[in-house]
């Protein structure tokens, strides 16, 4: 049970099914009742958007700084364009979705 990974060796070749085996995976296993546990939340560090006053800091450091500005600019570029695919996947898999649901559901 001390293992971190299961591995296949027989052939002499070692593969890794990143697979661990802990005491709650047996006990699961042998039919027992695992209470579950509650995920972790995120800190406050795993922050999706800076405070204003960053953005405000880094934007006045770009009026002084070149490449700064230059960087940027480029972050935003790619960050629209982000935005502009993620729009379009979604548009694609809500048809999608409701093409295999009309088909399924007739």
């Amino acid at each position: 049970m001390g293992q971190r990974w299961s591995r296949d060796s027989d052939d002499g070749e070692e593969l890794t099914s990143g697979v661990r085996i802990t005491k709650e995976l047996l006990d699961q296993l042998d039919g027992k009742v695992v209470p579950v546990q509650a995920p972790p939340r995120p800190s406050a560090s795993l922050a999706v958007r800076p405070p204003a006053e960053d953005v405000r800091a880094v934007e006045r450091e770009a009026k002084h700084d070149q490449q700064l500005a230059h960087a940027l600019e480029r972050s935003r570029r790619v960050g629209r364009l982000l935005l502009k695919t993620e729009e379009a996947e979604l548009g694609s898999i809500t048809r999608l979705a409701d093409e295999l649901l009309a088909s399924e559901y007739k």
